[in-house]
């Protein structure tokens, strides 16, 4: 009943409980840095939403090839117009989203800055890069079925390993250049770096975001064009 709600109500609650856990029964270190629990969520939020964003369309375009495979033995249907649609469908979800978080913390008293302006660019970069990734995914997933399996687990194990419930400042400086070998860490920095969260975004930063976009990009799309006449056969 509720629909396109429950896209805005899921961010919510996560954000409370994670709030909750971290920041007043848990005391964490990036709580604790941040100084107090609204601190702490205005953080956590920045963070959350890419991170959801990404989630969604990784585990939905990694099976969409098998989930309609009806349609793309009877039909004239492009595959590849069914990974663009997913993502379509969960970047206007993110813009939704954003547009309350914003909403939200005008009213709560943060000043609107023109670092904001920004945020479309930083949504490109990184849905250029989960269209790839969705084009690769949802390839490897109609030839080893295990792939969504695969694909589960790392998505569980990435949400730690990127800066979703903490800031990047924490990991050690020695282990940085490592850390930013996770694309999720590069946006999630990009988006904090907008709202003034990890300090001014570097150029490097939105360097190394552009090329992860746009390799992805062209990795999907080749090995999209190399299996795509045989694709109803696997299926």
């Amino acid at each position: 009943m509720l629909g396109f709600y429950w896209s805005i109500i899921n961010p919510l609650v996560l954000m409370v409980v994670y709030t909750v856990v971290f920041s007043v029964i848990f005391r964490s270190p990036a709580a604790s840095q941040s100084g107090n629990w609204w601190d702490y969520s205005y953080l956590l939020f920045s963070g959350l939403l890419p991170w959801l964003g990404t989630q969604e369309a990784i585990s939905r375009s990694t099976t969409v090839f098998v989930e309609q495979a009806n349609i793309l033995k009877k039909t004239t249907t492009s595959p590849l117009i069914l990974v663009l649609s997913i993502n379509l469908s969960t970047l206007l979800t993110q813009c939704v989203s954003f547009s309350i978080f914003l909403t939200a913390i005008i009213i709560l008293g943060v000043k609107i800055s023109s670092s904001w302006m920004l945020i479309p660019v930083a949504f490109i970069l990184q849905y250029l890069f989960l269209i790839g990734m969705g084009l690769i995914l949802s390839s490897a997933n109609a030839l080893f079925r295990d792939t969504q399996h695969f694909v589960s687990i790392i998505l569980g194990i990435f949400f730690f390993l990127s800066p979703v419930i903490y800031p990047s400042t924490l990991v050690p400086e020695k282990f940085r250049m490592l850390y930013y070998l996770n694309p999720m860490a590069v946006y999630i920095d990009i988006y904090r770096g907008i709202f003034s969260l990890e300090g001014a975004t570097s150029s490097l930063l939105w360097l190394v975001g552009a090329i992860l976009s746009f390799l992805a990009l062209g990795a999907g799309l080749w090995l999209f064009n190399k299996i795509r006449r045989e694709l109803p056969d696997y299926l």
